[in-house]
């Protein structure tokens, strides 16, 4: 934490120079990536914190952090020490972090904030709360990157194009599509990093688990260009992009670019998804229209060669998945040392040996009894829990393949299991059976299926503070929207093609952390005089794990879900396994 405060100090120091009294921090990147490079950790560099979600606020006296349910014990953990203090998003009680500053400034005083990563339609939307208070926002500083030393020259890694055969579909009839939608002079603005990588079939290593390349991409009416370091593009994938109508700029050079176009274009991109460098720079002298991205929609709709992809990562995760297993159990039968940190590596290994295999999706959550409160834990390499008989381990992992991502989560119990942790699992599998189950109308929103997941739970008077369910890229980012089903609205409707995850779970502080989670696709399932109807195609190949099920809470159809799952499972991967490992499988999806 010295290094922390160390910090604080320096850019509250910055902050005297430039007459700024509240810096504004975000989780964020020039693209709005969840996932950032190091060069963009500002959130991290500047608390401590480390989870995926979260807004850092300093002032010249005070400093707070604000983070939803996910990471409350860990942002406690992490802020200790600091000077930073926690606030509970989602709490009654809990200001909005820019009402908070707004009460706590005077009239003239100033917020800064790095515009290059923030989205436009927040800044905007901060200009609006603090303008009541006749408050300045200055977002013409970077203070954060000025503080941050480079250490050595940053390796280039070399872009690479995703074949047909994988991605299904040709660049140039993605273009088209896109064109189709527009008409007159126009110029469509991407800052999106995996909306970038799926429109022009590329793939990139900026981004750790994530393989996607740091660019920005403009398509017009007839032409499409990608700025990117010149560097990562190789001749040979140039020349291809090229063929594809695709041309290369520099990276940096989309200021400059976007100030040379004539006046009369004008831009459309998603103000939600843009930094407000680029789009302030666009709006200096063009027409700006907001938009929905369709390239984001058009993304979340998986064609055939993608889906058929998805099973086949499917049948290679869950054979890495079966083989970890197998030697889990052997190495804890025979009393050897394994912790949190060693599950993840494992899981890698074994993955690694699998055909078209990438990299991991993210870093492995496995989390040994009470670390299982944590919801987004990650066990670090020195000091992390020891898995021990007689327990619950949580794993939440998953894999990059060339023809599909995977994102998996099972408990699993080392030995005896505790009574209420049975009970507490039963409920949360209730629930994914339920919401798995579904069948309903075309034109459901996400929002409206959410209940299913929680309902068995909420009539306990439980619940969990994430999400059920969210999208997952194709060879791209585990987490992919737009689609999602959560308590919180969003009007994006469900359709055909869409892939996610179906993951309800249970968390107790100081005991344990419980989660079932299997990716599926939307299908078509019926149409009658009443409309069509759809439903969800189980993807994900693992069998749950039988000794966490209090059998005497599950109905008759509920048991029938679990046989005909684990059947599913016992089929598609026992070709493919040695004859011990088929005998294994073979008792892990016995019928119940």
């Amino acid at each position: 934490m010295s290094e922390v405060t160390t910090r604080i100090e320096n850019l509250r120091n910055r902050m005297r120079n430039h007459n700024i009294q509240v810096w504004l921090v975000p989780g964020t990147d020039p693209h709005m990536s969840e996932y950032l490079p190091e060069e963009w950790s500002e959130r991290a560099y500047i608390s401590g914190f480390t989870g995926s979600m979260g807004f850092v606020v300093i002032t010249l006296n005070d400093a707070g952090l604000w983070t939803d349910s996910r990471y409350f014990l860990q942002a406690e953990k992490q802020l200790e020490g600091s000077g930073i203090r926690l606030f509970k998003k989602g709490i009654a009680g809990t200001p909005e972090p820019i009402n908070w500053v707004r009460e706590n400034l005077d009239p003239d005083q100033t917020v800064g904030l790095n515009g290059l990563i923030f989205p436009a339609a927040e800044v905007e939307r901060i200009q609006t709360v603090l303008q009541k208070k006749n408050i300045h926002l200055d977002t013409r500083h970077d203070l954060l990157s000025e503080m941050r030393s480079e250490s050595g020259v940053k390796s280039v890694k070399p872009a690479m194009l995703l074949s047909i055969d994988y991605s299904g579909e040709a660049t140039q009839k993605k273009l088209e599509r896109l064109r189709k939608a527009y008409s007159g002079k126009w110029m469509a603005v991407y800052s999106a990093l995996d909306q970038i990588a799926w429109l022009y079939n590329i793939r990139g290593n900026d981004v750790v688990y994530n393989p996607v390349i740091i660019s920005y991409a403009i398509v017009t009416h007839e032409s499409a260009y990608l700025f990117v370091d010149p560097k990562k593009i190789e001749d040979s994938v140039k020349s291809k992009l090229s063929k594809s109508g695709v041309t290369i700029l520099p990276y940096e050079s989309i200021f400059d670019f976007i100030r040379q176009q004539p006046t009369d274009i004008r831009y459309i991109t998603e103000k939600s998804a843009l930094n407000y460098a680029v789009y302030s720079t666009m709006a200096e002298s063009h027409t700006v229209e907001n938009e929905v991205s369709l390239v984001n929609h058009f993304k979340s709709i998986k064609n055939n060669v993608e889906i058929s992809g998805f099973k086949k990562s499917m049948v290679n995760d869950g054979i890495a998945m079966t083989r970890f297993m197998i030697w889990f159990e052997k190495a804890m039968a025979k009393g050897k040392t394994i912790t949190e940190y060693d599950i993840g590596v494992q899981l890698k290994h074994f993955r690694s040996l699998q055909e078209g295999f990438m990299d991991e999706s993210f870093n492995t959550i496995a989390t040994f009894n009470e670390n299982g409160g944590f919801v987004h834990y990650s066990p670090p390499a020195e000091g992390s829990a020891k898995i021990e008989k007689d327990g619950v381990l949580l794993m939440d992992s998953g894999g990059q393949y060339l023809f599909g991502t995977t994102d998996i989560t099972r408990t699993i119990s080392t030995g005896k299991v505790d009574q209420q942790a049975k009970n507490d699992f039963t409920r949360v599998l209730q629930g994914h059976i339920n919401l798995a189950n579904a069948v309903f109308p075309v034109g459901t929103r996400g929002v409206q299926l959410d209940i299913l997941a929680r309902e068995t739970m909420w009539r306990m008077g439980l619940d969990y503070g994430h999400g059920t369910c969210h999208g997952v890229g194709h060879y791209l980012n585990v987490h992919e929207g737009p689609q999602t089903i959560r308590k919180e609205g969003n009007d994006v409707v469900l359709e055909p093609g869409m892939v996610i995850t179906i993951e309800p779970g249970l968390y107790r502080e100081g005991k344990w952390g419980l989660r079932v989670e299997n990716m599926v696709y939307i299908a078509e399932k019926m149409t009658t005089e009443f409309g069509s109807f759809l439903g969800f195609e189980t993807l994900t190949l693992f069998p749950i794990d039988l000794r966490m099920i209090n059998m005497n809470l599950l109905d008759i159809k509920e048991i029938e879900w679990v046989n005909n799952y684990h059947k599913l499972v016992y089929n598609a991967l026992s070709s493919h396994l040695e004859p011990d490992e088929v005998t294994w499988l073979k008792e892990k999806t016995r019928q119940i």
